[in-house]
């Protein structure tokens, strides 16, 4: 098994050739990651520390006034090196330091060298910055003190793993970066939105599960590289019901729907189906991001037969033919739009000890209300004191989209309860 020795020197300054350790920070891990040794010390160099570098590392002249000097040290440091692969960022000059440091005391550096700065740079391209601190962030690995020697070998340990992960991503076995890790397994398998955002725009998911998705999401795969290498913050906004989580998708999306699907009758009574800016109709059975997909949409509702009259008005419209069209397309718009009902949804489990319900009354208004009870039927329903909302185009096509869903899920996450007309009429629906 592979040992890979960890290491990270700091000294006068940044050039090798002239510069002298003052602290060597040093750990030892098997390939499954398994610290089987480490090293630490501060070295006394032979000349005064720079104020630069005090100001880099924060290591003071003072406290390597006391340190031993390099050559003390240096038979148990290589010691410890022996038959390790040795890991440094910017491994050039760490290795090239160390081997001239041991070569006076008769020691021979021939150990195998493994550049993270050199694999940084070939599995994450374009990034601004390529500092050990920089990937740390990226790669979501905590660090107590930079530029100190054992917090930056035992940073760089974690980020070794991570693109050894990154590098071997076409293979079959499921992996994911330690702090993915963590993240999937404190999450769980509720239905909610996942907001992952790089600094300049976000992703944003609605899941029946978000444990699942994120495994999806975050696992180390060649499909997900872009996503894992330039993220900056992952968000989970969990829900008890996939309607629910629906509502927190449009709310986060900001979707907007300037175009809609419009009906009007002819004077025969024939159905006439017809697209347009949604600010100016009524009678709206579907609404769209954009006229081209408005046409679409518009093209699916009508049968093939009579395209050419329905998309437009016919002064010749017969009422003998109206019936059995309107009814093709009636059916049609009950599958697009299914807010046409009132309903009762409801959560299957619980979220923070409470079901989440959602009252949709037609395509007109809103509300939803949490309880610790169980609702099997809209008698334990109080209407008058639900606080409705008007269903925006936004809100509409995220309902109906939701109700679509749970329509084909085998495993439900939400119940949905037809509701009569008369639930409402005891008292008129209150209007926030």
């Amino acid at each position: 098994m592979k040992r890979y020795a960890y290491l990270d020197i700091e000294a006068t300054h940044t050039n090798w050739n002239d510069a002298e350790i003052i602290e060597v920070g040093l750990i030892v891990k098997d390939e499954d990651g398994d610290v089987l040794d480490h090293f630490e010390s501060l070295i006394r160099p032979q000349n005064l520390i720079d104020e630069g570098i005090t100001e880099l590392t924060g290591i003071s002249q003072n406290m390597v006034d006391n340190a031993p000097e390099f050559y003390k040290v240096a038979p148990k440091l290589y010691e410890k090196l022996q038959d390790t692969i040795i890991v440094a960022h910017k491994a050039s000059f760490d290795y090239e330091i160390l081997k001239k440091s041991f070569t006076p005391l008769g020691f021979e550096l021939r150990n195998k060298t493994v550049c993270t700065l050199e694999m940084s740079q070939r599995l994450v391209p374009d990034l601004y910055s390529y500092s050990l601190l920089s990937l740390c962030h990226l790669f979501g690995i905590k660090q107590t003190r930079s530029h100190r020697a054992m917090d930056d070998a035992i940073s760089l340990s974690e980020l070794h793993l991570s693109l050894v992960l990154l590098d071997c991503e076409n293979r079959d076995i499921e992996t994911y970066f330690p702090h993915h890790q963590k993240l999937i397994d404190s999450t769980k398998a509720n239905p909610g939105i996942i907001i992952i955002r790089d600094g300049r725009k976000s992703e944003i998911f609605k899941t029946e599960n978000i444990k699942r998705k994120l495994r999806e999401l975050l696992k180390v795969s060649p499909s997900n590289r872009k996503r894992l290498v330039h993220h900056t913050t992952i968000k989970t906004i969990p829900s008890a019901s996939l309607i629910k989580a629906g509502l927190n998708y449009s709310n986060a999306k900001k979707a907007k729907y300037p175009f809609c699907i419009y009906y009007f009758k002819s004077k025969a009574g024939r159905i006439i189906l017809k697209y347009g800016e949604t600010k100016n109709y009524k009678n709206i059975v579907y609404y769209t991001h954009s006229e081209t997909e408005a046409r679409k949409a518009l093209k699916s509702l009508i049968p093939s037969s009579a395209k050419s009259r329905l998309v437009y008005r016919d002064p010749n419209d017969k009422a003998s033919d109206a019936l059995e069209l309107n009814s093709q397309i009636e059916r049609k718009i009950r599958n697009l739009n299914l807010l046409h009902k009132n309903y009762l949804v409801g959560s299957v489990a619980k979220h923070e000890g409470k079901y989440q319900y959602i009252v949709i009354k037609s395509s007109q208004l809103y509300a939803n209300f949490s309880s610790p009870m169980r609702i099997e039927s809209p008698s334990q329903i109080n209407f008058s004191k639900l606080r409705f909302k008007s269903i925006t185009p936004r809100v509409f096509m995220s309902l109906n989209h939701s109700l679509k869903w749970i329509r084909q899920q085998r495993q439900k996450t939400d119940y949905v309860i037809e509701l009569k007309e008369k639930c409402f009429s005891k008292s008129s629906p209150r209007k926030s």
